[in-house]
């Protein structure tokens, strides 16, 4: 009994050390077949970001490219301009206003004086003017009301000043300026004493929720309308909130893209007599007149 149990004990022990003799030398095998694997997939993973290296290097050269030529175009477009312009504008007289300062709109003035045009003044509309500062509101109020004897309720008043402003602009009424200017409401510069052939309005704002459109833009081009003054709204292509729209529903041309050459071809020709709504952005019809 003792030497069959003997013997079954070692004939376990012999499938034990024959069976973990198997395991080590599958797992040497399973870890040889691991690292070939490992060594194929950092070789596919080599060529693959070699392919990658190669297709951006191929898009750095198209871009390269691409900025060359849009450089030689805007060079061509920049000494081009001059020669379609040129008289166009000849013995026009053009008042510019700015109804909000978050943009500058000098840009304007060149292709203007290369067309012939002259400017007679500019007026910066500042944001001061909607008089949200009551003791400012109370002095600009009184003044009307009581030195100019005008009947206007307090809450449409700011309405009242941008209509009163075209008015003072249109009519060479150099009092009402200088004391709105006084008031550091608006800047002026140039000779208001000569007439209008020509408005531009410019537009376009940092802020949504501006007052501006409302209580400045829109008075001011109504006005001009009423003195049968053709007026153009602008606006820079890059601004934050257009005023395009709104400009539009008035039944004025518009150019949305005033600071680039195709933008300043347009507002020579709108100034020619072409009507229409001009630029990039969705409020426009097509590119150019």
């Amino acid at each position: 009994m003792l030497n069959i149990r003997y013997l079954i004990v070692s004939l376990a022990a012999v499938f034990l050390a024959l069976g973990i003799g198997i395991f080590i030398g599958f797992m040497f095998d399973g870890q040889e077949i691991f690292i070939n694997q490992q060594e194929t997939l950092v070789r596919q993973l080599e060529s693959k970001f070699g392919e990658i290296r190669e297709e951006k290097e191929v898009l750095e050269e198209e871009i390269e490219l691409q900025r060359k030529q849009l450089k030689n175009y805007e060079e061509y477009s920049e000494n081009t301009l001059p020669l379609l312009i040129n008289t166009k504008l000849q013995d026009t007289n053009i008042a510019i206003i700015e109804t909000n300062d978050d943009y500058i709109y000098n840009g304007i003035i060149s292709p203007i004086e290369k067309a012939q045009g002259n400017i007679t003044s500019i007026t910066y509309v500042k944001k001061d003017f909607l008089l949200e500062d009551s003791k400012m509101l109370e002095e600009v109020y009184d003044y009307f009301v009581n030195k100019k004897g005008i009947s206007i309720d307090k809450n449409n008043f700011i309405q009242y000043l941008s209509d009163e402003l075209a008015r003072a602009i249109l009519d060479q009424d150099e009092e009402i300026l200088q004391y709105l200017k006084e008031k550091e409401i608006i800047e002026i510069k140039g000779d208001y004493s000569s007439t209008i052939d020509y408005f531009i309005i410019a537009g376009g704002s940092a802020s949504e929720k501006t007052k501006t459109i409302e209580k400045i833009d829109i008075p001011f081009i109504k006005k001009a309308k009423q003195y049968n003054i053709p007026i153009v709204g602008i606006e820079q292509s890059n601004v934050r909130y257009s005023y395009m729209d709104a400009y539009r529903k008035e039944k004025i041309s518009t150019i949305d893209n005033v600071d680039t050459i195709i933008g300043q071809y347009s507002l020579i020709q709108v100034m020619q007599g072409q009507e229409g709504n001009f630029g990039f952005k969705t409020s426009a019809d097509r590119l150019i007149p």
